[in-house]
């Protein structure tokens, strides 16, 4: 990640951090639901999205961290995929 893309990541979540939560959320649920089968992607809303949510606003979890930076985001997903399926 370059260092204008760093900027405006950082702008954006003190700008509107609420925005910026929704966004990354978001990016990797619909990248979780894909990896799992796009025709299967009610079935995992129902299954798993309250458990993704869990995940992410645990008391003392980096894992939001992690998912909203680009260098972090793959291993980030990786780890919520261990942490859902198994």
């Amino acid at each position: 990640m370059g260092m204008l893309e760093k900027i405006g990541q950082w702008v954006e979540e003190k700008v509107d951090p609420a925005e910026h939560r929704l966004e990354v959320t978001n990016k990797a649920q619909i990248e979780l639901m894909m990896a799992f089968g796009e025709d299967k992607s009610g079935v995992w809303i129902d299954a798993y999205s309250r458990r993704f949510r869990e995940l992410i606003d645990e008391e003392g979890s980096v894992l939001f961290n992690r998912l909203a930076d680009s260098e972090t985001h793959n291993d980030a997903i990786e780890e919520v995929k261990r942490k859902l399926y198994h």
